[in-house]
């Protein structure tokens, strides 16, 4: 079985890409710059504390994996909390030196980005889109593309927008949102900010099958639906149980500023077209959502929450979904 080095596990995206990805391959789920490792069940987990050129050395030595998938700060998503991590400008050349590793070795290499890159004024975005955001953090995403392409000409580069569940114990955006929406705490939210996220399970079998079609460079995979973030609490909410939240903010005075602030969302018919499989809907999104709490797929990365009192949104009566 071919052995997927997912390194970042610790985000969203890598928490969920590597328990997806272990029903297929052997994963190495490796933590980075943390002492802790994020255990994800049906993986091998390890630990990363200091990312360097020899660290990774080391540890493309010791797995030898066939492809490596890198879910850095770039992969978090550019909607809620994970839009104030602040960017480590000491880590921008390590992505780079992940790919010229994987070239070395003859490993395929993944990297995942945002469509924070991104920033309106059209509503849909390609992959030669040149309405960049001007701001520092997004201008330094896209020159790790560049530079990940540099030192791997067959790295994949995605740009996409993921949300799910949470790895470890500390909860995320969306276990905060869908507490807050069950306490009517929730909100207000952006009703002119407008992407197109997908789960991180379903960009986890996209991935996948990008691989088997071998295709390669710069792709969009994301949602196949513009949604602003009021439209899709509101769908997380109904999927949930929940009372839909009233109070919605909008910007539409002028054009937005600000990394993720502005209009994001992207296109999506270049990967459609080479896969052969189309995108998800967001009742399909937050449909998969709900599913992989009720299916096992949350406790797998979430294996350390043990007992401890339920959240509104979790008990039987709450998740019930509305006829």
């Amino acid at each position: 079985m071919n052995t997927v080095l997912v390194a970042g596990v610790e985000t969203v995206a890598g928490a969920n890409l590597a328990a997806r990805l272990a029903d297929e391959f052997h994963v190495l789920a490796l933590t980075l710059n943390h002492p802790d490792k994020t255990v994800i069940e049906n993986c091998d987990s390890a630990c990363c504390p200091v990312e360097n050129a020899q660290s990774i050395a080391h540890w493309m030595n010791a797995v030898q994996p066939q492809r490596v998938i890198y879910c850095g700060d770039a992969a978090r998503t550019s909607w809620g909390d994970d839009l104030n991590v602040p960017l480590e400008q000491q880590r921008a050349i390590l992505p780079a030196e992940w790919a010229k590793a994987c070239h070395e070795f003859d490993s395929t290499f993944t990297y995942l980005s945002t469509d924070a890159v991104f920033s309106g004024p059209w509503m849909f975005h390609d992959e030669q889109s040149q309405c960049f955001c001007t701001t520092d953090k997004a201008a330094t995403f896209r020159q790790m593309e560049n530079d990940v392409l540099e030192q791997h000409p067959d790295a994949l580069v995605v740009r996409t927008n993921v949300f799910g569940w949470s790895p470890g114990t500390e909860p995320g955006w969306l276990e905060t949102t869908l507490t807050e929406i069950a306490n009517r705490t929730a909100g207000p939210f952006s009703s002119s900010r407008y992407a197109t996220p997908i789960p991180a399970s379903w960009l986890a079998e996209l991935i996948a099958r990008s691989w088997a079609e071998e295709i390669t460079g710069v792709f969009h995979i994301a949602g196949s639906e513009r949604v602003s973030e009021f439209q899709l609490i509101n769908k997380l909410a109904m999927e949930f149980g929940l009372t839909p939240v009233l109070n919605a903010v909008s910007e539409v005075v002028e054009r937005p500023q600000g990394f993720g602030q502005g209009e994001t969302s992207l296109h999506c018919s270049r990967v459609r077209k080479a896969l052969f499989v189309p995108m998800p809907t967001v009742s399909e999104s937050v449909a998969r959502i709900h599913e992989e709490m009720e299916n096992g797929f949350r406790a797998r990365i979430q294996p350390e929450r043990g007992a401890r009192s339920l959240q509104p949104w979790e008990s039987e009566f709450a998740t019930a979904r509305i006829a």
